[in-house]
Protein backbone atom coordinates (compact mmCIF):
# COMPACT_ATOMS: atom_id res chain seq x y z
CA UNK A 1 0.00 0.00 0.00
CA UNK A 2 2.81 2.42 0.86
CA UNK A 3 4.54 1.61 -2.42
CA UNK A 4 1.41 2.62 -4.39
CA UNK A 5 1.17 5.87 -2.41
CA UNK A 6 4.79 6.70 -3.19
CA UNK A 7 4.32 5.91 -6.89
CA UNK A 8 1.18 8.08 -7.06
CA UNK A 9 2.97 10.93 -5.28
CA UNK A 10 5.90 10.72 -7.70
CA UNK A 11 3.53 10.70 -10.69
CA UNK A 12 1.71 13.74 -9.34
CA UNK A 13 5.04 15.50 -8.79
CA UNK A 14 6.16 14.62 -12.31
CA UNK A 15 2.94 16.00 -13.82
CA UNK A 16 3.28 19.17 -11.76
CA UNK A 17 6.90 19.71 -12.78
CA UNK A 18 6.11 19.00 -16.44
CA UNK A 19 3.35 21.60 -16.39
CA UNK A 20 5.49 24.20 -14.60
CA UNK A 21 8.44 23.57 -16.91
CA UNK A 22 6.31 24.24 -19.98
CA UNK A 23 5.16 27.63 -18.66
CA UNK A 24 7.20 30.62 -19.80
CA UNK A 25 8.79 31.85 -16.59
CA UNK A 26 9.64 35.21 -18.20
CA UNK A 27 6.12 35.95 -19.40
CA UNK A 28 4.84 39.37 -18.30
CA UNK A 29 1.43 39.03 -16.65
CA UNK A 30 -1.51 40.42 -18.56
CA UNK A 31 -2.46 43.92 -17.45
CA UNK A 32 -6.00 42.83 -16.63
CA UNK A 33 -4.64 40.75 -13.75
CA UNK A 34 -3.11 43.94 -12.32
CA UNK A 35 -6.44 45.75 -12.42
CA UNK A 36 -5.45 47.99 -15.34
CA UNK A 37 -8.25 47.43 -17.82
CA UNK A 38 -7.77 50.08 -20.51
CA UNK A 39 -3.97 50.14 -20.86
CA UNK A 40 -3.95 47.78 -23.86
CA UNK A 41 -6.18 50.14 -25.83
CA UNK A 42 -3.37 52.64 -26.32
CA UNK A 43 -0.29 50.41 -26.27
CA UNK A 44 0.26 46.69 -25.74
CA UNK A 45 1.13 45.91 -22.12
CA UNK A 46 2.74 49.31 -21.44
CA UNK A 47 5.50 48.98 -24.07
CA UNK A 48 6.96 51.98 -25.90
CA UNK A 49 9.92 53.27 -27.91
CA UNK A 50 12.31 51.15 -29.97
CA UNK A 51 11.12 47.98 -28.24
CA UNK A 52 7.53 48.62 -29.38
CA UNK A 53 7.99 49.89 -32.93
CA UNK A 54 8.22 53.55 -31.89
CA UNK A 55 4.94 53.63 -29.96
CA UNK A 56 4.44 56.55 -27.58
CA UNK A 57 3.26 56.40 -23.98
CA UNK A 58 -0.01 58.06 -22.94
CA UNK A 59 0.22 61.69 -21.74
CA UNK A 60 2.20 62.34 -18.54
CA UNK A 61 4.14 59.05 -18.81
CA UNK A 62 7.81 58.60 -19.74
CA UNK A 63 9.29 55.83 -21.88
CA UNK A 64 12.22 54.11 -20.13
CA UNK A 65 15.36 52.92 -21.92
CA UNK A 66 14.00 49.40 -21.57
CA UNK A 67 10.78 50.34 -23.39
CA UNK A 68 8.20 50.56 -20.58
CA UNK A 69 5.87 53.47 -19.73
CA UNK A 70 5.78 54.95 -16.23
CA UNK A 71 6.22 58.01 -14.04
CA UNK A 72 8.90 56.99 -11.52
CA UNK A 73 12.49 58.27 -11.78
CA UNK A 74 13.44 54.92 -13.34
CA UNK A 75 11.32 55.97 -16.32
CA UNK A 76 11.64 59.79 -16.40
CA UNK A 77 15.16 60.45 -15.11
CA UNK A 78 17.36 61.53 -18.06
CA UNK A 79 19.75 58.69 -17.21
CA UNK A 80 17.01 56.09 -17.75
CA UNK A 81 14.55 57.76 -20.15
CA UNK A 82 14.30 56.94 -23.86
CA UNK A 83 11.55 59.38 -24.93
CA UNK A 84 8.79 61.62 -23.54
CA UNK A 85 11.17 62.36 -20.68
CA UNK A 86 9.33 65.42 -19.44
CA UNK A 87 6.24 63.38 -18.57
CA UNK A 88 6.66 63.70 -14.81
CA UNK A 89 8.57 66.23 -12.73
CA UNK A 90 12.02 65.06 -11.68
CA UNK A 91 13.16 65.96 -8.15
CA UNK A 92 15.76 68.74 -8.05
CA UNK A 93 19.40 67.71 -7.77
CA UNK A 94 20.86 68.11 -4.30
CA UNK A 95 24.54 68.07 -3.48
CA UNK A 96 25.41 65.36 -0.97
CA UNK A 97 27.60 67.89 0.82
CA UNK A 98 24.76 70.21 1.89
CA UNK A 99 23.31 70.02 5.37
CA UNK A 100 19.71 68.92 5.78
CA UNK A 101 18.67 72.56 6.31
CA UNK A 102 20.31 73.64 3.02
CA UNK A 103 18.69 70.94 0.86
CA UNK A 104 15.47 71.92 -0.94
CA UNK A 105 12.32 70.00 -0.09
CA UNK A 106 11.84 67.03 -2.43
CA UNK A 107 15.50 66.95 -3.38
CA UNK A 108 17.39 63.70 -3.81
CA UNK A 109 19.53 62.65 -0.88
CA UNK A 110 21.93 59.84 -0.08
CA UNK A 111 24.06 57.61 -2.27
CA UNK A 112 22.15 58.41 -5.48
CA UNK A 113 22.90 62.10 -5.00
CA UNK A 114 26.54 61.30 -4.41
CA UNK A 115 26.77 59.19 -7.57
CA UNK A 116 24.98 61.81 -9.68
CA UNK A 117 27.35 64.48 -8.37
CA UNK A 118 30.04 63.01 -10.60
CA UNK A 119 27.78 63.37 -13.66
CA UNK A 120 26.18 66.76 -12.95
CA UNK A 121 29.13 68.80 -11.66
Amino acid sequence: MMRITIILALLALQLFLARMGSADSFDVPKNESLGINNINESYPQGRCGRQAGGRKCPPKLCCSKRGWCGTAPGYCDPLFCQSQCSGAPIPPYVSPFLTAEQQPEGGMRGIRSFLLNEVVV
